[in-house]
């Protein structure tokens, strides 16, 4: 289900609702490896610890990501991070986007 709302006759926005998603642990096994941004010129991992997905970052403490909807994640730390990964047209992962306070969307390629 989509909901369109209409600034004026030119602008509009669409929100998509999404069904809370809950992996079970191997589910996330999907989503580790090394992701790379070449705009942002900076690299993340990603592992499972106890059943979590976390993400690392050489200068950033590392944090655990909550589920939000499928292939969607938020970090649960003082600054909120949230990941959407993206997939090809064969449905396999290839990336993801990363928002928070200060980037939008930051793409992420998946390197190994």
């Amino acid at each position: 289900m989509a909901v369109q709302y209409f600034i004026d006759q030119s602008d509009s926005d669409i929100y998509v609702r999404h069904v809370f998603w809950s992996p079970e642990s191997g589910d996330l096994e999907e989503y580790t490896g090394r992701y790379y941004s070449s705009d942002l010129g900076t690299e993340y991992s990603f592992t499972v610890e106890n059943g979590r997905l976390r993400f690392h970052h050489r200068k950033l403490d590392s944090q655990s990501l909550f589920p939000v909807f499928p292939d969607a994640f938020r970090s649960g730390g003082r600054i909120i991070v949230f990941t959407v990964f993206t997939r090809d047209e064969d449905h396999h992962l290839n990336g993801f986007r990363v928002s928070d306070s200060r980037v939008w969307e930051g793409r992420f390629d998946r390197i190994q």
